[in-house]
């Protein structure tokens, strides 16, 4: 939460009653503001390990269509490939794995790709649906 101006003693109480510490708040100057903005970015990063939520009521899902993409900070598409494991993010520049092939619940991005996708500005999407991408040997 964002406040500039003055009065705005209550703006901290509402910002710990939607779930984050502390309102940001500013007397207005152009520099505060984009401080302030900067740092509120900074906070909401992308996380590296990435739940998988439960399909819809009565479907399931193949873990076989699934695809991460990325769009970096400077917008451009970045190819995302499944590797099996950890050991397998040293074949690809950008990737991802499944804690658990057998029983998936999470998807863990390999240490370049969570680089990426950590510099504010960057995106990132799954994809259902179409075959996984993946390196081919």
């Amino acid at each position: 939460m964002l406040g500039i101006g003055q009065a705005l003693t209550n703006l901290n109480e509402i910002a710990q009653g939607g779930g984050t510490e502390a309102a940001y708040l500013v007397d207005g100057t152009r520099n505060q503001v984009l401080e302030a903005l900067t740092s509120i970015r900074s906070a909401v990063a992308i996380p590296c390990d990435l739940q998988i939520p439960p399909p819809p009521e009565n479907q399931t899902l193949n873990f076989n269509q699934v695809n991460i993409g990325i769009c970096d900070a400077a917008g451009q598409v970045v190819t995302t490939y499944y590797v099996e494991n950890q050991e397998g993010c040293a074949q690809a520049d950008d990737g991802w794995y499944y804690d658990n092939p057998d029983d998936p619940q999470s998807i863990i991005l390999c240490e370049p790709t969570c680089e990426t996708v950590s510099v504010p500005g960057a995106q990132l999407y799954f994809s259902v649906g179409c075959t996984t991408q993946s390196i081919v040997e």
